[in-house]
């Protein structure tokens, strides 16, 4: 699995297309690296339409493996390295969304998993959450 990345997309565009694979998972983008069990800052957050081809303008087309065996915290070293932006995933937790910096060495798989099982558990039929800010 993959995240395709060409110069004119956006970070809501790489968002929504990683959230399609991963209903129970999200990704923030950050100005600024989050070291150790720092919590990202919303002060710091990037927007939905930044382009991140702005900063990183050598690369023209880039991909991102978001296979299921992959750890969250692999994800998000890879896309500093190939964006040039700060990542951090964040798993639903019942009613909200946590970020996984405490389980940044889990699996994507198993990350999407456990959201799922928090948030059935607190709901009714089970859908896939709808973005909230």
């Amino acid at each position: 699995m993959k995240l395709y990345v060409n110069q004119g997309s956006t970070l809501g565009e790489i968002q929504k297309d990683f959230r399609d694979m991963y209903p129970y998972l999200k990704l923030e983008f950050y100005k600024r690296i989050q070291t150790g069990n720092q919590r990202a800052s919303s002060r710091d957050k990037l927007q939905a339409n930044y382009l991140p081809g702005k900063i990183n303008t050598g690369r023209v087309y880039a991909t991102i493996d978001i296979s299921p065996q992959r750890s969250a915290g692999e994800l998000e070293n890879d896309i500093l390295d190939t964006l040039g932006v700060c990542a951090q995933v964040f798993r639903r937790s019942g009613n909200i969304w946590i970020q996984t910096t405490d389980t940044d060495k889990w699996s994507l798989r198993l990350q999407n998993e456990e959201g799922r099982a928090s948030y059935i558990s607190i709901s009714t039929g089970g859908a896939p959450p709808e973005e909230e800010d």
